[in-house]
């Protein structure tokens, strides 16, 4: 089965996958892939450049996972997928979980948690 997780920035969208996801299934989270691409790194801490890449990294994962979903569970943290990417999970099937605790929740948590760079994806999640 398929399960997209979608949500603006510090939503709870990984907490979410970690709490319903069992060890042996597919989680493809961008920032745990961020992660895997740098040393040492950790709280979204990565460059604009390790972003990129990762996100040409979960591109080639979903593009991977998504004929697996047929026979395992695959959980995809995707926070703004593109019509294209729609359409690819609505084609398989995908049980959507939106997650969406508030604007001020969200701001408040990247305050704790998160680079100042957070802050603004979340507005412009909520606001374009």
């Amino acid at each position: 089965m398929l399960t997209v997780v979608t949500g603006p920035p510090c939503s709870g969208k990984t907490t979410w996958v970690r709490f319903h996801a069992q060890t042996d299934e597919i989680v493809i989270d961008l920032d745990e892939l961020a992660y895997a691409l740098t040393v040492g790194r950790t709280n979204h801490d990565y460059t604009a450049c390790v972003r990129g890449v990762a996100i040409n990294a979960r591109a080639a994962a979903i593009r991977a996972a998504l004929p697996l979903s047929r026979t395992h569970n695959v959980y995809v943290i995707h926070t703004t997928p593109s019509r294209l990417d729609w359409q690819a999970y609505k084609q398989h099937q995908a049980r959507i979980v939106r997650l969406n605790p508030g604007y001020d929740v969200c701001i408040a948590r990247a305050a704790e948690e998160r680079p100042a760079w957070v802050a603004e994806t979340i507005r412009a999640w909520y606001f374009g």
